[in-house]
C-alpha cells in the first residue's frame, strides 16, 4: 500500500501519476510528482494548487526597495512577502525558467496549460484588476454582475441535485422558495463573498506582488514597453491554476463551483479577469 495523490484520485487534477511523494506544507495535501515538488529556498514540498499564489508574488521580483515601497503579508497561499515597511522578501522563483528548473515534473506536466496563456491577454487582465481597485466606471458592480450570471446556472444545477437527493434539504427549501429560492440565496452569498474580497483584499494582494499600484508600471506604459512585473510568471500562475483544477485557461472559473469554493480567491479573480480579457469575449 502507498499514499495516493489527492488531485489524481479526486479527479480534479490533470495529471496521470497517482503515487504520492510528498505532503504540501501549506494545505497538507498528498501529491504526486506531477502535482507537487520541492523548491530551493526552504526546501519544502508545495503542491500545484498552492504554487500559483507563490508564482504571482514572485512575478513582482521582490518589488522596489526603500522607504515607502510597501510590503507586509498578503492574503492567499504562501509565506510572508515582506519583513517590515519598505522591505520586500526575495522572490521564491526568479523567472519562469527558474520555476521549471526547480520543479521539472510539475513544470513539464503543466506546460500545455501554461503554454496556452496569451501574454497580451494577461496584460489586459492586469489592467482589469486595476479597474477593480479604482472602481473605474463602476467596474466592481459590472464584475459582480458578470460573475452572478456565470455562477447562477451551476448553482441552480447543484441545488436541484441536492434537493433531489436529500429529503431534508427538499423540505428545508420548500418553504423558502424551492429550487429558485435556494439558487438565488446561494448565488447571492457567492457574489457577496467576492464583493467583500474586492473591497478589502484586492489592493493588499496586488501590493504583495508589487507595491507600486500602477498598471503602466506593472505591464509597461500603454503596453508598449516592458513593465516591472514578470508577465510570463503571471501566465505560469494562470496556466498552473488551470492545470491543477483540470480546466481550460480561458474558461471562467465561476462556472466551476469546486473552483469557486476550493481555490484561493485571488487566483479565481485573476482567472476571471483573464477570461473576460480574451479578445473574443472582451
Amino acid at each position: 500500500m502507498y499514499s495516493m495523490c489527492y488531485q489524481c484520485v479526486s479527479g480534479t487534477g490533470s495529471g496521470t501519476a497517482t503515487r504520492g511523494i510528498g505532503v504540501c506544507q501549506l494545505c497538507n495535501c498528498i501529491s504526486c510528482p506531477e502535482h507537487g515538488g520541492l523548491h530551493r529556498q526552504q526546501p519544502r514540498f508545495i503542491c500545484s494548487r498552492c504554487l500559483p499564489g507563490i508564482l504571482t508574488r514572485s512575478a513582482g521580483g521582490g518589488g522596489p526597495r526603500g522607504p515607502g515601497s510597501g510590503g507586509g503579508r498578503g492574503p492567499g497561499n504562501g509565506p510572508n512577502v515582506g519583513d517590515g515597511p519598505g522591505v520586500k522578501a526575495e522572490p521564491e522563483f526568479e523567472s519562469s525558467l527558474d520555476f521549471e528548473s526547480q520543479m521539472p515534473h510539475v513544470g513539464q506536466a503543466s506546460i500545455g496549460h501554461r503554454g496556452e496563456v496569451d501574454l497580451e491577454t494577461v496584460r489586459r487582465a492586469v489592467r482589469r484588476l486595476f479597474d477593480l481597485v479604482n472602481d473605474s466606471e463602476g467596474a466592481r458592480g459590472k464584475f459582480l454582475g458578470r460573475i452572478s450570471e456565470e455562477v447562477g446556472e451551476p448553482v441552480r444545477d447543484d441545488v436541484f441535485r441536492q434537493i433531489r437527493q436529500r429529503e431534508n434539504a427538499n423540505r428545508y427549501w420548500d418553504g423558502l422558495g424551492g429550487v429558485d429560492g435556494a439558487a438565488r440565496a446561494e448565488t447571492e452569498a457567492i457574489v457577496q463573498r467576492f464583493g467583500h474580497w474586492l473591497e478589502d483584499q484586492l489592493e493588499p494582494w496586488l501590493a504583495s506582488i508589487y507595491p507600486v499600484l500602477d498598471a503602466d508600471v506593472w505591464v509597461g506604459d500603454r503596453d508598449q514597453s516592458g513593465g516591472a512585473v514578470d508577465t510570463l510568471l503571471l501566465a505560469d500562475a494562470l496556466g498552473l491554476h488551470a492545470y491543477s483544477w483540470n480546466m481550460h485557461v480561458e474558461e471562467t472559473p465561476f462556472r466551476r463551483l469546486d473552483v469557486v469554493a476550493g481555490a484561493d480567491a485571488s487566483l479565481v479573480v485573476l482567472g476571471e479577469t483573464y477570461s473576460q480579457s480574451v479578445p473574443a469575449v472582451a
